[in-house]
């Protein structure tokens, strides 16, 4: 209502269906393209609005993958949805703060670090799986909560070596960043995908999952595991473990990563859309 003579703009996926000059950021097409992965109520209400906003709103998304996904789902044209992409940069000035280190008895280095939910799409027991092929000196420790009334949940973890430090600050996540042998990011699917940006951020080694959005995001920047082969994942982790701390040709294709993606370039591309 207060909108009603303006241009509303929704952030994250869901907004009135009747405004006359909406613009709507929907963020994936996981709801189609893996229903499985939600409550059957939560899929079929979020399929149902994603059709009413591609037929009433101004479609934005936040990677070329997700624009096709869309596309494809929606029977919308490519060229009719703009990308806003993600970024990093709310991290930047953040400061660290190692305590979270002395709290869980983490050595630098001496740990994996995991950023998601137990939901499926964030598929964290790859991780939890590639563990038990790491020597003990190395842990796994998993950042983030859930919420199973609305996504399914992938399956208890018990193992003495993860850590689960749920939901923390995020001057806590940059140390966990800062100090951490490399970011493990094994998703089936994402729209996006913000932590390995963040990783980056903190000259934090990525290996991600071998899917279209994560290529397109982290390029040659990241190591790559197939996101149904712990093995693979492990020997990954090993290989890491022998090279250490990033090289400067790593950082160097790190940091052209990140300049690609900025919240001013999103915030241009937002505007010139409207």
């Amino acid at each position: 209502m207060a909108a009603r003579s303006g241009t509303l703009i929704s952030l994250a996926n869901s907004g009135p269906v009747l405004h006359r000059r909406h613009h709507i950021v929907i963020h994936d097409a996981q709801v189609f393209r893996h229903p499985e992965f939600f409550s059957r109520s939560y899929a079929s209400f979020h399929r149902g609005l994603g059709w009413l906003y591609a037929r009433t709103a101004n479609l934005i998304t936040v990677s070329k993958f997700s624009r096709s996904e869309l596309s494809a789902v929606l029977g919308v044209p490519p060229d009719a949805i703009t990308v806003c992409s993600n970024s990093a940069e709310h991290l930047a000035g953040v400061k660290p703060a190692p305590s979270i280190l002395e709290r869980f008895e983490l050595g630098q280095g001496k740990y994996f670090l995991a950023i998601g939910s137990t939901k499926k799409n964030k598929n964290i027991r790859l991780a939890t799986d590639a563990i038990k092929s790491i020597p003990a000196t190395h842990r796994l420790v998993i950042v983030g909560g859930q919420d199973e009334r609305v996504f399914r949940h992938s399956g208890p973890i018990a193992d003495e070596r993860v850590v689960r430090v749920g939901q923390i600050s995020d001057e806590a996540i940059a140390a966990l960043y800062q100090h951490a042998a490399a970011l493990i990011f094994p998703s089936f699917y994402e729209g996006f995908g913000v932590p390995p940006l963040e990783a980056m951020l903190f000259g934090c080694p990525v290996i991600a999952s071998d899917i279209a959005v994560l290529r397109e995001i982290c390029g040659d920047a990241a190591e790559y595991c197939s996101p149904t082969d712990a093995g693979q994942l492990s020997r990954l982790m090993l290989d890491r473990i022998e090279k250490g701390p990033l090289s400067a040709a790593e950082q160097q294709r790190q940091a052209g990563r990140l300049a690609q993606y900025t919240w001013t370039s999103s915030a241009l591309a937002l505007l010139n859309s409207i």
